[in-house]
């Protein structure tokens, strides 16, 4: 009898490491193809601002410029608060100014706001899979196995013998590809590994699973990609000002998503 030692997912998990449980979709999962014995990769992509070291808040932070012969005199020398801005001084002009942002603004962003910095990079290597799956309330399942395990007296309707009969459940079809696609993966990686995903987790990271070639455990070294990366590593060239503009916007066109339903309908 195996349960006294723990569950049977237990006997899978390597001295050392740890199961944990992650989300996946068909984007973040590799398209579903992870089975059991595979490993995978998680690259992770963040975005980052500028924050004010001792506030600990993103900057810019609100600045209130100060009357000094206010300020010398024991006045009150705060003058209207300057919300978006900071103060420089101008050497062609020996004055200090009140410096703003401009209000051509990214789209998604206030004039003032910081345009978030994104970097990826691939973190966590080597988790094995351990099962994927559709997470089902455990409740649910004994109440279905209750039901497709019930006995119904034949008695008097019967043929009399006072036996019961067994209900047999109605069998299952076979699920295609695309039928209850899964929505969860069991993975077993070391337990520092494991705080870095639970913690990349709680805060709402992009997290993606890549899928390993079969046996290669091999450790990559790779660098944490960003925009200045992309444009170094790919030989871009930042376009010159020009006549003309994109129409519609790019900012307005959707984005490529998948489709609410795969292709050849839902697979049957």
């Amino acid at each position: 009898d195996l349960s006294q030692f723990g569950s049977d997912l237990g006997l899978y998990v390597e001295n050392g490491r740890v199961a944990v449980a992650f989300p996946i979709d068909a984007l973040s999962g590799a398209a579903y193809a992870m089975r059991p014995g595979d490993n995978v990769d998680v690259l992770m992509s963040l975005s980052l601002v500028k924050a004010d070291e001792e506030f600990n808040t993103p900057l810019p932070n609100v600045v209130s410029r100060v009357d000094a012969e206010a300020l010398a005199n024991g006045q009150s020398f705060l003058l209207p608060e300057a919300l978006q801005g900071r103060l420089e001084l101008v050497p062609q002009l020996d004055i200090v100014a009140e410096i703003v942002p401009g209000t051509n603004t990214f789209p998604g962003f206030e004039p003032g706001q910081q345009i978030p910095r994104r970097v990826t990079q691939l973190t966590v290597q080597n988790a094995q899979v351990l099962w994927v799956g559709t997470w089902k309330d455990p409740r649910i399942l004994e109440k279905e196995e209750e039901q497709a395990n019930d006995v119904q007296p034949v008695g008097a309707e019967g043929d009399g013998s006072g036996e019961t009969a067994v209900i047999q459940p109605t069998p299952t079809p076979l699920p295609q590809r695309f039928d209850n696609p899964p929505d969860l993966v069991i993975l077993s990686l070391p337990a520092q590994d494991a705080l870095s995903l639970k913690w990349a987790l709680e805060v709402g990271l992009d997290l993606t699973l890549v899928l390993r070639a079969q046996g290669d455990t091999t450790p990559f070294t790779t660098t944490s990609v960003s925009l200045p990366q992309i444009i170094e590593q790919g030989g871009l060239i930042r376009p010159e000002p020009g006549e003309y503009l994109l129409s519609p916007p790019w900012q307005d066109v959707p984005a490529p998503s998948l489709p609410v339903e795969p292709p050849g309908g839902s697979g049957q």
